[in-house]
């Protein structure tokens, strides 16, 4: 298993709570993982609600994980406890908002770029919708 089966199945077992911080992973996953993965990992692979943070970029080819709640707080993208329409949304959500993060961060001026011009609120999820059909 990969670090982010193991956060998963933590949560899926009840270890671990909705919203958790990478200390309340250390007691589990110490003897399977170097301390700097425990606390590495979660940064690097979670994105905030709204896509807009600072350090919400998501390096190409890898998916967001978590979501970043909080100052040093985070949520399961896919979370065991939410049925599967939810885990669909969720996890569409997390690759728009990834992908928009990369192109602000590469310096596109436009990076909501085909999506519908009638949209004022480009996170909501039917502009998300048509983000994905423009995939």
């Amino acid at each position: 298993m990969d670090f982010w089966a193991d956060v998963f199945q933590l949560r899926k077992q009840g270890q671990l709570p909705r919203t958790w911080k990478t200390v309340d992973l250390r007691p589990h996953l110490r003897e399977r993982y170097a301390e700097n993965t425990i606390e590495r990992d979660p940064y690097n692979s979670s994105i905030a609600r709204d896509g807009k943070g600072i350090g919400n970029f998501v390096k190409r080819g890898r998916l967001p994980k978590a979501w970043r709640v909080g100052r040093g707080e985070f949520q399961l993208v896919v979370d065991p406890d939410d049925d599967k329409v939810t885990q669909d949304t969720e996890r569409r959500r997390a690759e728009s908002y990834a992908r928009v993060a990369r192109a602000i961060a590469a310096g596109d001026p436009y990076p909501l770029r085909g999506l519908p011009l009638r949209y004022d609120r480009p996170f909501d999820p039917v502009a998300l919708e048509d983000w994905e059909a423009l995939k």
